[in-house]
């Protein structure tokens, strides 16, 4: 994964996750050049956003105006952005002419950044520079070549297909796999542990999305799970009881770092599953195993 710092050519400062935080709604804001991952930025052409090294979340404009980072919610326009490198503006997708920018002009670090039309200032216009490896510098296909007048009908580059990769996920105390019981397709389907079927069926396998989160190949509904309650399936959201993703031998909620763990240990079809702290026990591991 190629990233790179964002450098406001205003005065050097470059775009920074607030306190290295990773939580969503963390602010987003100039500060001095340090190269750390909470400045350091990357494209992801499939979504159209451009996201924290940190954890994957997007560059996105909050409710205040003010830019944030936050998970990905498919169809916000307020998280569609990319790198014009030829003027050096970040351009909103659906709306090119709009454009990220340092609120008055400010040159102070912390200073508030939002959208604002494009007009030309040194508080709107950045640099792209590499780090640890050579950045990028456009999306696949993407060419801004003179002037870049939004009426001209600008269309941003198609996204690549994607094939998802589909796997079982595989308990190290049973051998069982997590399954959406009886294949209901319903919101709210809880999610159990039973014998692996054979051949496969899609109710018991699963898949990693553009940003990491598990999701069920039957519905695509997401992974959803209150601290300490019982985990089943509802329409992806990206709210903090549906990040869950492949950690190692665990599968981690990336908002409380709690994990799945089957409850009481029970090794029987059937067995519930629930969100809980981490504590390495068997009942909390699993193995990916692709299809």
């Amino acid at each position: 994964m190629a990233t790179y710092v964002i450098v406001s050519r205003m005065h050097g400062l470059a775009l920074d996750v607030e306190r290295g935080a990773t939580a969503p709604g963390t602010r987003v804001m100039p500060w001095n050049k340090s190269g750390g991952d909470n400045q350091q930025w990357y494209d992801d052409p499939a979504t159209g956003t451009i996201r924290t090294k940190l954890n994957g979340f997007c560059l996105d404009i909050e409710g205040d105006g003010a830019l944030r980072i936050m998970p990905y919610q498919p169809g916000d326009p307020n998280q569609q952005w990319e790198r014009d490198v030829a003027q050096g503006y970040i351009r909103n997708r659906p709306n090119p002419n709009r454009v990220l920018d340092i609120f008055n002009v400010d040159k102070t670090p912390g200073a508030k950044v939002g959208a604002w039309n494009a007009n030309g200032g040194q508080n709107q216009l950045w640099n792209f520079e590499g780090a640890g490896a050579a950045a990028p510098q456009a999306y696949p296909g993407q060419a801004y070549p003179g002037a870049y007048p939004p009426q001209q009908g600008y269309a941003p580059a198609p996204a690549p297909v994607v094939q998802r990769r589909e796997f079982y996920m595989t308990s190290e105390l049973s051998g069982k796999v997590i399954d959406v019981k009886g294949g209901n397709k319903a919101a709210g389907t809880p999610i159990i542990m039973w014998s692996k079927n054979s051949p496969p069926s899609k109710n018991q396998l699963w898949y990693q999305d553009q940003q990491g989160f598990v999701r069920s190949a039957l519905t695509d509904f997401a992974l959803d799970g209150q601290s300490g309650k019982n985990v089943h399936l509802q329409p992806f959201n990206g709210g903090a009881t549906q990040q869950w993703v492949v950690d190692g031998s665990v599968i981690k909620n990336r908002a409380n770092n709690e994990v799945l763990d089957i409850i009481r240990g029970n090794k029987d079809n059937g067995a519930e599953l629930c969100s809980f702290k981490q504590h390495n026990g068997p009942n909390q591991k699993w193995r990916i195993e692709y299809v």
